[in-house]
C-alpha cells in the first residue's frame, strides 16, 4: 500500500505505546484526587503535609495536563509532539517537587537515583520517539 499525501499514515507503535502511557499516569493523577477527597477528614486528622488541598491539586493537574496529551497523540494533531514533551517536563518537575515535600527529615531519600534514571530515560524516550521518521509523518498535516 503507496501512503499518498492525503491518506493519513498509521499511528506508529511508539505514538500508541506513549498515548498508553500518558492514559496511565492521567489515571493515576485522578486516581490520587479521588482518593484526597474521599479520605479528607483522615488526611486532616493525621495532620499530613503538605495536605490534602496539595494532594488533590496535584492530582487535577496530572489528570487534566493527561488527557489531551492521550487524545493529540492518538488522533495525530500536529500540536500533540509540542504538548507531549512540555507534559514531560512538567509532570517530571512535579514528581520531583512532591518527593522533596514528602521528604522525612533527617533521613537519606531512599531510591532517589533509580529514580533519577528513570526521569531521564522517560523524557529520553519521550524525545526520541518524536524523532523517528514514521513519528514525525505521522503528525505533518
Amino acid at each position: 500500500m503507496v501512503n499518498n499525501p492525503e491518506t493519513p499514515s498509521r499511528r506508529p507503535f511508539m505514538i500508541t505505546v506513549l498515548a498508553l502511557i500518558f492514559l496511565a499516569v492521567s489515571l493515576t493523577g485522578w486516581l490520587r484526587l479521588w482518593q484526597a477527597v474521599r479520605e479528607w477528614n483522615l488526611l486532616f486528622e493525621l495532620e499530613m503535609r503538605p495536605g490534602p488541598f496539595y494532594l488533590a491539586g496535584g492530582g487535577a493537574i496530572w489528570g487534566l495536563i493527561g488527557l489531551p496529551a492521550v487524545y493529540g497523540l492518538w488522533t495525530g494533531k500536529s500540536w500533540a509532539p509540542l504538548y507531549a514533551r512540555l507534559a514531560v517536563v512538567v509532570y517530571l518537575l512535579s514528581y520531583w517537587l512532591d518527593r522533596s515535600m514528602m521528604v522525612i527529615y533527617g533521613e537519606p531519600p531512599s531510591n532517589w537515583v533509580f529514580t533519577l534514571l528513570v526521569s531521564v530515560f522517560v523524557t529520553g524516550f519521550t524525545f526520541w520517539v518524536f524523532n523517528q521518521n514514521g513519528s514525525k509523518r505521522f503528525f505533518q498535516k
